[in-house]
């Protein structure tokens, strides 16, 4: 999946002035819904994330979905191959 965040996106106003940055809910509100779409499932949880690097208005991550372990996804962002962004979620099967 692409993610990629316009700069009119109404959770970047503000965040932050001069130097615009998607917030981190954002990213994962993004993320959790595309998970939600390609399995079936619900997220009911993040058990973990790390952000390492900031992801800036119309700059595009791609994101997979790498590891299942029960009802845990593990999750990657990367731009340009380089990892920015990890994660896993909670799944609740429907």
């Amino acid at each position: 999946m692409k993610l990629m965040f316009s700069k009119r996106h109404p959770s970047i106003e503000g965040h932050f002035p001069g130097n615009p940055v998607v917030p981190a809910v954002a990213i994962l509100s993004e993320l959790m819904a595309w998970v939600e779409s390609e399995t079936g499932g619900q997220v009911t949880g993040v058990k973990s994330a790390r952000f390492r690097s900031t992801l800036h208005p119309d700059v595009c991550w791609t994101a997979e979905i790498e590891e299942r372990s029960g009802n845990t996804l593990g999750i990657t962002c990367r731009d340009q191959g380089r990892v920015t962004m990890s994660a896993k979620l909670i799944l609740e099967r429907r």
